[in-house]
């Protein structure tokens, strides 16, 4: 599932995410960080309406990757990063 959302604040740790409150999240997702081609493995930590706390689990980067997920992604992301 994909859920268009805004990181409203990033730190190594953690994030805010603003993501409208009829998309469940699940207890760890991805989050894709358009600019700069960034993907972080996170982890629910609460959910207060639109807005939700993430701990960052892991940083990845699309380009140059040698993962798959990253692989598969990548013409999904530099179109996302042409409209942007």
């Amino acid at each position: 599932m994909w859920a268009d959302g805004q990181i409203v604040d990033l730190s190594t740790s953690g994030a805010k995410l603003m993501v409208p409150g009829l998309y469940p999240l699940s207890p760890r997702f991805l989050v894709l960080q358009i600019r700069g081609g960034v993907v972080f493995d996170v982890r629910l930590k609460w959910r207060r309406g639109d807005l939700a706390g993430l701990a960052i689990e892991g940083r990845r980067e699309i380009e140059g990757s040698t993962d798959q997920d990253l692989i598969d992604l990548a013409p999904t992301w530099r179109a996302l990063a042409d409209i942007s």
